[in-house]
Parts: structure tokens; sequence; C-alpha cells
């Protein structure tokens, strides 16, 4: 069981306290199937493992936080029929009005005009309140922080308002550990837009060998497509938050981890600070070479989880002898 905190839901941050048994076993409790994803042996690579994210009902890692920010609204704060807001370029939406549904809870949705066709009629299939803001998610962001007073009524629950959202995080680095019979993990490698995802992966690593119940911190690499990586660039001058101007943002096919700016800059500057990780980026040759390959793995996902099988052949020679555990985020199912 992973052990969550009681700083996951309290206003004092610095208040640590563990949960009882009863409240973790409730955090820990799926509702739609999601969590327990599967964690598959490389066909092609002794050491290489994917924990497929993509086996999630809505089909990504998105659902462990929804479930994770309902079951906690649900029971510490009690939704009486408010309605929550999320901002997102797809698979966060998506997650979160599907959870509103099982929840009989009023979820609306912001995405930008950049949101994929095939999401947005996703959105429209499950009755989404969408409101289409902005040329790309940065744009619609911003444009809720600068107008919050039109949004104030709602439950904002968006990843870079949730600290929530990480601890639901924490269960894919739990379960991986947990998978591999608590055997010693080498490397874990991320495919990252903003870097929510990669933070909850670190925080269990970090907690778990701070209470000495792990001998080590897996070296943690993530991903991002070059020249529209904006932790990259904040790694690279050491500044907090970067920001990519719009115009030099390149297009990819892996355009879900396309980004021009991120609010976790500081986060992932502080863990390469304790030298646990590092940032590698990728261009569009290396992306569509490897996808190929990768799919003699027999795992049909897109692009932006395949970045990870790129990272993984551009440092081959480095993983060998390794456990190394590949986190794919995204379900090709969606395209349906």
């Amino acid at each position: 069981m992973c052990l969550f905190l009681k700083s996951t839901f309290s206003v004092d941050t610095n208040y640590v306290e563990e949960l009882t048994e009863e409240e973790n076993n409730f955090l820990n409790k799926s509702i739609l199937w999601e969590g327990k994803t599967p964690l598959l042996k490389s066909k092609l690579y002794k050491g290489l493992y994917f924990k497929n994210e993509g086996s999630n009902p809505a089909g990504s890692f998105k659902d462990r936080e929804s479930s994770f920010v309902f079951k906690i609204l649900d029971r510490y704060w009690k939704l009486n029929n408010k309605e929550l807001l999320v901002v997102s370029s797809g698979n966060a939406a998506i997650s979160a009005i599907l959870y509103g549904n099982y929840f009989d809870t009023k979820v609306k949705v912001l995405v930008s005009r950049s949101i994929w066709s095939h999401k947005l009629d996703i959105l429209r299939k499950l009755w989404a309140n969408v409101e289409i803001v902005g040329d790309d998610y940065e744009e619609t962001y911003r444009y809720v922080v600068e107008n919050h007073d039109l949004y104030s009524d709602y439950i904002n629950i968006t990843a870079w308002i949730s600290d929530w959202r990480d601890e639901a995080n924490k269960l894919i680095s739990y379960e991986s550990v947990e998978q591999l019979w608590w055997k010693e993990i080498d490397y874990v490698i991320v495919p990252i837009w903003n870097g929510w995802c990669f933070w909850g992966v670190y925080k269990w690593f970090w907690e778990m060998k701070k209470s000495w119940l792990i001998d080590k911190i897996p070296y943690i690499i993530w991903v991002q497509v070059k020249n529209a990586s904006p932790i990259d660039m904040s790694v690279q001058l050491w500044i907090e938050n970067y920001e990519i101007w719009k115009g030099k943002v390149v297009d990819s096919v892996a355009d879900g981890i396309v980004a021009r700016e991120s609010y976790c800059s500081p986060k992932v500057l502080e863990v390469i600070k304790r030298n646990h990780g590092e940032i590698i980026t990728v261009d569009e040759n290396e992306i569509k070479d490897w996808y190929e390959i990768f799919l003699k793995e027999w795992l049909l996902v897109e692009y932006t989880s395949a970045v990870v099988y790129s990272v993984y052949k551009k440092q081959e020679e480095k993983f060998s002898w390794k456990r190394v555990v590949a986190i794919i985020t995204w379900n090709w199912q969606k395209l349906l």
C-alpha cells in the first residue's frame, strides 16, 4: 500500500503526519479500475520495462490524479453540488469528465484551439461543458489566472493549482517497485510536458529513501522535444521559469510534450541539484526513426509516449546491465 500524508489535503504544507490506515486504504482504493497498470518486460532488451499507464480507464496517468482528487473532495471537502474547473490540453479534461460523471459532479473544461480534434470529440461525447480559450495551453491557463473572478465559483482542480495530483502519481513508482518484487531500479524514463507526472514519480522514491525503505533513488530522465522544451532551457540557463517565445516553438508528432513554459521547472531544478536526474531532448528524426522499432515491442502507443524509447536507444550503452522503467503515459485506443 502506498502511504499518503495529511499534507495531501491540508492547507498547512508543513503538517506531514501520516494518515490512519483506514484513510490510506480509502485513498488507495480504485474507483474506475484505475491504477495497478501492467509493468511489461521488453521483448528486445534485457532489463527494460514499460509501465503502461495507457491501460487506465481514460487511457492516461491522469486517471490516477482524477480519482485521487475526486475522492478527497468528496470525503473531506464535500462537493455539495459545487462545479469543478480544469484547464487541459486534452487528457486531464477527458479524465476529469469521466470521474465527474461517476461522482455526479459537474466539471467545466477550458481547452485551447490547438486541442486535437479527436480529444474534443471525446469530450463532447461525454457531455462536457467545454470552453475554448487561447491558441495553446499556456494562453488558456494564463487567461484563467488573469480572469480569476470569472471562475471564482468553481473549485479549480488544474495541475498547477492542486498539489494532490503529484500524490496520486506516487503510485506509479510504488507499483513499479512492487511489480519488480522490490528489486532496485536504476533508471526511470518519463516523457514530460510541464513536469507534473515526474514530480509524483520522484517524490515517492525520495520519501522511501528518506524513510530507509529503499537503498537508493533511481536516476530520473525526463524527455522533452527539442526546441519545445522549456524545462531543458530552465536547466541550461538556471532560470526557474523559462518561457519560449511562441513563434519559436516547433510542431512535433509528439505533441503531448510540446510546451512553451512550465510551472514545474523549479521542482525539476531542485531534483537536478540533488543529482537525481536530468533532461534529455529528442528531435523529430529520432522520434520517428525509433518509433518504427518500438512497434516491434507490440505496444501500440502514440509518439508522445514513444519518446521514452528514443532516449533508451540514444543512450543504449549507458543502460546496458541496468534495470530501466520507461513510463508510457497514453493509450492509442483514444484515437478510435
